[in-house]
């Protein structure tokens, strides 16, 4: 997983794909870290996102380099409310306290992809890396 792991830290913003209504629905996001095999995101809970996830906890996420590799997860989500795991997401990621604040902030909502597919794309789509997470 090494090398999809370091791709995404190299490269987090991409499109993030739920399911509302039985259709797709992308936009971009901002991809946090992987943590124990799971790939950890935020959002808030007054978010579009959010209550599409909690009505269908599925989602994808795929991000492109400058280099024309490109890295797709998809898997079940989960949501936690740890909060030693949100303070250490403030300390990983400064941008969340532009947006949050606090790491308590009652809208900030953690999840993370997990028990799916991540997999690193070549220049010409062939496959570098697949795993199963």
């Amino acid at each position: 997983m090494s090398k999809v792991v370091e791709y995404l830290n190299n490269n987090k913003v991409g499109q993030f794909a739920t399911i509302k209504d039985g259709q797709v629905v992308m936009r971009p996001f901002h991809f946090l870290c992987e943590k124990d095999g799971k790939f950890i995101f935020g959002t808030a809970n007054d978010k579009e996102v959010y209550k599409e996830l909690k009505e269908n906890p599925t989602a994808a996420f795929a991000v492109m380099g400058d280099n024309m590799q490109w890295v797709r997860l998809r898997g079940k989500v989960q949501f936690s409310d740890n909060q030693e795991l949100k303070n250490e997401m403030f300390e990983i990621e400064p941008l969340l306290a532009t947006v949050y604040q606090t790491p308590d902030n009652p809208r900030f909502e953690l999840f993370c992809i997990y028990d799916g597919v991540a997999s690193l794309h070549g220049g010409m789509g062939n496959v570098i890396e697949e795993i199963k997470f």
